[in-house]
């Protein structure tokens, strides 16, 4: 075993109990850290140049050698675990054998909020974090520039979430837990549009073209929008589809909305 790989043996281990509780959670450690999985996450962290604290593997052989030294460089604590330990850990089912925690970015809301092109995500009641991670995932693709969740709304750092992201999560700037009427508020203080997305808004997407800086408000799977929210909203927006179909995915749904916000911008 390389020597700078520590051995950990027990479950009560502190950095054991600190990710598996984050992992039970799907939130933050109490260090503020995110929990990740796996290699793909573990080379866009790489890739993102982002400050990994720990990591845990079951077979050391697991990481590239550029990996490996880039981890060193930034003085990671690394530490081996048994294949019991590492299931035991694991959120997966068949886990990849790598573990890790990770220092997120920090942002500045007011900072992104002055943003003369911003599109802002608002996700009201999202309940599957594999819908949560798609988003995050789109959103990342068409350049959003910041994403905001209500109360009653899945937590991004749901480790489902994290996975389906594939490392968006990693650079997106996301914010949690705001009261949807203080968030109505913060927007038209920065005289940002609010836009919500709704199968029966009069207006399409396609002919109602979108211009930043605007909020794009998206509703509960199913459910979509509560009416409060959607009367508050300033617009209300539809994706025209066949009438044989009576709604799409939400993830699905939200990059249509996102790419048409961004195609008309570049064509205007």
């Amino acid at each position: 075993m390389p020597e700078e790989f520590e051995e950990i043996k027990s479950r009560h281990n502190a950095l054991v109990k600190e990710i598996r509780a984050a992992l039970r959670r799907g939130e933050l450690s109490d260090r503020g850290l995110l929990p990740f999985e796996g290699p793909l996450l573990l080379r866009e962290a790489f890739k993102s140049r982002i400050a990994v604290d720990s990591l845990l593997v079951d077979d050391v052989s697991l990481l590239d050698p550029g990996v490996r030294r880039w981890l060193r460089e930034q003085r990671t604590r690394l530490f081996r675990v048994s294949p019991d330990l590492m299931t035991a850990l694991a959120d997966t089912e068949t886990p990849a054998g790598i573990l890790g925690l990770v220092h997120l970015p920090s942002w500045s809301l007011e900072a992104l909020l002055s943003e003369k092109r911003g599109v802002f995500l608002v996700l009201v009641q999202l309940q599957d974090p594999g819908n949560m991670g798609t988003i995050i995932r789109s959103a990342e693709a068409f350049g959003v520039t910041a994403i905001l969740t209500t109360r009653e709304t899945v937590s991004p750092f749901n480790p489902k979430a994290v996975r389906a992201s594939a490392g968006s999560i990693f650079r997106i700037p996301i914010f949690q837990g705001f009261k949807e009427p203080e968030l109505l508020e913060t927007f038209k203080a920065h005289r940002i549009a609010t836009v919500a997305a709704s199968l029966q808004a009069q207006q399409s997407i396609e002919t109602h073209p979108l211009h930043p800086p605007l909020a794009l408000y998206i509703g509960r799977e199913a459910a979509g929008l509560p009416e409060s929210t959607l009367a508050a909203c300033q617009c209300q927006v539809r994706i025209p589809m066949n009438e044989s179909v009576q709604s799409l995915n939400v993830a699905i749904a939200t990059g249509i909305l996102l790419y048409e916000i961004r195609r008309h911008e570049k064509t205007n």
